[in-house]
């Protein structure tokens, strides 16, 4: 791949690098969710992904191909496409951009290394990218931290609170939006914090979304403790299957 990209590098005009920043910034994305939800966390994010190259280099990562088949794979969508310009230079970091995801490195670390790709006048940028995502997660964690619970969804937020990233995935992929949603609005702010930071960023970002309306706000005690029971059933038929497995750890 280093010799396609010095191929390619004199043939770059400025307008081929400038078009490729928004692929750069969405990798920065995908680093940072791999990063702190763990790559299944991916599965969920890229489900509605336009970009072909993209999805299936993520799929090949989440199904846990060894690198050298997923960089092969990649190479030889690249070659067999004959792109050139910003077309080629944007599957280039993309396919970059998914072996560091693959390898677990740091998301800032990845940042600069797509940003090196397109010249020095871009490292700054990438890295203001790379800071600005994970302050924005983090405040709005932040924000659903200063929520309080309702006492009637002691039980609900003990139980979820048992489980980790890979079973909260599953759990909320088991439960349609809305009903998660109503439930969520009766929980305090540590067990939204635990499972927010479990979701996609599309699923974090609507779900702060929807708690954030003020018609949610609003919803009576009686709907939101249904939407809990109804979780709750759902975890125990998840649990019955071996989908999902709670630890062992009290609630603090």
């Amino acid at each position: 791949m280093q010799n396609l990209m010095l191929q390619l590098h004199d043939r770059l005009l400025e307008a081929d690098k400038e078009g490729c920043v928004p692929t750069v910034t969405r990798m920065i994305e995908l680093a940072g969710l791999a990063r702190s939800g763990g790559i299944l966390e991916l599965e969920a994010e890229i489900e509605e992904e336009s970009n072909v190259f993209l999805r299936t280099g993520v799929e090949l990562v989440v199904d846990g191909r060894d690198p050298e088949i997923v960089e092969h794979v990649m190479l030889n969508l690249m070659l067999a496409g004959n792109y050139s310009g910003t077309e080629l230079l944007k599957r280039m970091i993309i396919a970059t951009g998914v072996l560091k995801i693959q390898q677990g490195e740091n998301p800032s670390m990845t940042a600069l290394t797509l940003a090196s790709m397109l010249g020095e006048e871009y490292l700054a940028a990438a890295n203001e990218t790379s800071c600005q995502y994970r302050v924005k997660r983090i405040n709005r964690i932040s924000m659903l931290y200063k929520r309080t619970a309702l006492p009637e969804s002691a039980e609900f937020e003990e139980r979820l609170f048992k489980f980790y990233t890979p079973s909260i995935y599953h759990i909320v992929r088991s439960v349609e939006h809305d009903v998660l949603v109503t439930a969520l609005c009766g929980c305090g702010g540590r067990l939204l914090g635990h499972i927010m930071g479990s979701v996609s960023q599309s699923k974090f970002a609507q779900i702060c979304k929807d708690i954030e309306c003020e018609y949610m706000n609003n919803l009576c005690t009686e709907d939101i403790l249904y939407a809990q029971e109804y979780i709750l059933r759902k975890v125990d038929e998840l649990e019955d299957m071996h989908v999902i497995f709670a630890m062992d750890i009290p609630m603090i």
